[in-house]
């Protein structure tokens, strides 16, 4: 563990936290040492099955080598047509024997997937928080690719896993703790999920925002009541006749909700029940065995910072009101900035730690599009082709404008959780939904001058600029110096050669025969991190998290429009250079005396 979660690229520490809020409590040191139980019980599960799927499989194999070798030793003699059929049958035998590994490995994957979702959260973590963790290839980065699952936004039919042990009776308890006493009259659900990730499910709902509000405030004023225990009981005569009143009328009056007048459609995304306590139990199981390392020198600070990174990591993304503030952010940047064509859900209500209430958009997910081969030269026509290249780029346009000028790093885009649907507007003619937020987060505003000053650099031209940048705002800001560096020019020439084979291959797209896949998210920060790893260069965590989320939206916009790349560099050129122009108009009128400043919504108020 310590080797895994430590980087030479990521330096380190603090001590280590407690697993939760609540500290460590008898009940949760319960619940870890039962867990532990149960995860050795499935390691030696593995250790027993090991050997015999490896004997299948080396036995496949030399099956294979056998059947090769009697083939080739029979030359043209047996090229018959029965004697070609009869070898290809044993053939395809011995492939079908030789996947046992394979099938151990799936098994042990979909085992955690669907009873360790700390697992899920720390490949999600190392994919968005700390990508040079898996830089090598190695067991540790095919674990984390397996692993890795995107935010359910409740755009599909068949989730890759169901979460066990959830049943009707948990979702209907969720929800009448978050919306109150009449939610039934406020709220009609769907009880059959249609999206579920690690950490939740999604329902799709109708709802009456007034009735739920209401609700939601009678359950504020009885959580006030309960805070003075004199009045408690008094509270529990006054409200308990009036729930089983309104639960009696609840059934009649919720099969009205969707003719309502008022009705919309919502989004219901649940936290999967005890996902907080089993995940705060294994932490406390990490916990454990990282300090064991550390006393037996097996780990250092560096793994120790990374373990506290992780666990503020799973605190924030099993709190769903973290990510209902941050889609408010979101939604508040991209109206600031004024970008056309990406919209965000709306949150409804008031949101709870395991339960969020959402508007629902229509839409076709981005992941069907995709599926459809895109071919520029024949099958698809140039309006359908010109609506994608723009729609990909008002997504880079939304990114890096909530980055540059509102600080809101917009993490973890994918496909999965976008939508595609017809615009109103004439200048686009496709919009972009983003349903999800929660891997979002803020950034500092030194962060967005270094971003600021790798633009001017692309705006110049001068690409090896580009390493001495690197040099100074990202391998100096994380403690490194510059006696660390190996080969500081060849550094600077890998990075000048890295920036024109990713112009080259947006350039092309998929359309052009080049050798490789394009150089184009994940692929392209993968190898931009190689080559800062090779020349001994330090990175912080923060501009890790950057280049993480950079690398999403890139690939997405790559795959929307693969001719023209996306457009995301031009992008950020784009903003970058309005944001510039904004800033110069700003300094101007206010040495002429006619800037007063600006009003509650941002705008400029001009004399």
């Amino acid at each position: 563990m310590g080797a895994v979660m430590g980087s030479t690229l990521c330096p380190a520490a603090s001590p280590l936290p407690a697993p939760g809020p609540g500290g460590v409590t008898m009940d949760l040191s319960f619940s870890a040492a039962k867990r532990a139980a149960g995860h050795l019980s499935m390691l030696l599960a593995v250790a027993a099955v090991l050997p015999g799927c490896l004997a299948l499989d080396v036995q496949a194999w030399a099956l294979r080598q056998l059947l090769f070798g009697h083939r080739r030793s029979e030359g043209r003699k047996s090229a018959s047509a029965s004697s070609a059929a009869t070898w290809a049958d044993h053939l395809v035998s011995a492939a079908e024997e030789a996947a046992w590994l394979s099938w151990l490995w799936s098994a042990v994957i979909a085992r955690l997937r669907r009873d360790v979702p700390l697992t899920t959260l720390l490949a999600r973590w190392v994919a968005v928080k700390r990508p040079d963790l898996a830089l090598s290839s190695g067991p540790f980065a095919r674990l984390v690719a397996l692993l890795r699952d995107q935010e359910s936004g409740g755009v599909v039919s068949s989730p890759s896993f169901w979460p066990r042990h959830y049943t009707q009776h948990d979702i209907l308890e969720q929800l009448e703790e978050a919306c109150g006493p009449e939610w039934q009259q406020a709220l009609q659900i769907d009880l059959q999920p249609t999206g579920a990730d690690c950490i939740l499910q999604v329902y799709r709902a109708v709802l009456r925002e007034q009735v739920l509000e209401r609700s939601q405030r009678c359950l504020v004023e009885e959580a006030k009541l309960h805070k003075y225990s004199i009045l408690a009981p008094l509270a529990k005569l006054i409200w308990f006749p009036r729930w089983h009143r309104r639960s009696m009328q609840a059934s009649a009056e919720s099969s009205a909700i969707a003719q309502a007048v008022e009705a919309r459609g919502a989004l219901v995304r649940a936290r999967r029940p005890d996902v907080a306590h089993v995940a705060k139990a294994d932490l406390l199981i990490a916990r454990f065995f990282i300090q064991v390392a550390s006393l037996v020198g097996a780990s250092g600070p560096s793994t120790q910072s990374a373990f506290c990174d992780f666990c503020d990591f799973v605190s924030a993304q099993l709190d769903l009101r973290q990510e209902a503030r941050l889609l408010e952010l979101a939604r508040a940047a991209l109206t600031s900035s004024q970008v056309n064509g990406v919209v965000l859900p709306r949150p409804v209500g008031r949101p709870t730690e395991e339960v969020v209430l959402v508007s629902f958009e229509e839409g076709v997910c981005l992941a069907e599009v995709l599926r459809r081969p895109f071919d520029a030269s024949e099958s698809m026509e140039q309006t359908d082709i010109s609506a994608r290249a723009a729609a990909a780029h008002q997504l880079a346009l939304a990114f890096w404008s909530a980055l540059l000028r509102h600080g809101l790093l917009l993490g973890g885009l994918c496909a999965g959780n976008i939508l595609l649907r017809d615009s109103i507007c004439d200048s686009t003619p496709l919009e972009v939904v983003i349903l999800r937020c929660g891997l979002s987060h803020e950034v500092s505003s030194a962060m967005c001058d270094d971003l600021r000053g790798f633009a001017a650099i692309l705006q110049t031209g001068a690409s090896k600029a580009i390493g001495d940048l690197l040099l100074e705002r990202v391998h100096a800001q994380a403690g490194g110096s510059p006696e660390q560096v190996l080969d500081p020019e060849g550094f600077r020439e890998a990075i000048e050669a890295l920036l024109q084979a990713a112009s080259v291959s947006g350039r092309r797209g998929s359309s052009c025969a080049s050798p490789g896949q394009p150089l184009r998210g994940a692929r392209l920060l993968q190898r931009a991190l190689g080559i800062l790893q090779a020349h001994g260069l330090r990175a912080s965590p923060a501009h890790l998290q950057v280049a993480a989320a950079a690398a999403a939206a890139h690939a997405v916009c790559s795959r929307l429009d693969p001719v023209g790349g996306g457009g995301f560099s031009n992008a950020l050129l784009q903003v970058a250079k309005a944001e510039s122009l904004e800033k110069d108009e700003r300094h101007v009128m206010s040495a002429n005396g006619t800037l007063k400043g600006r009003d509650a919504t941002g705008t400029i108020v001009r004399g």
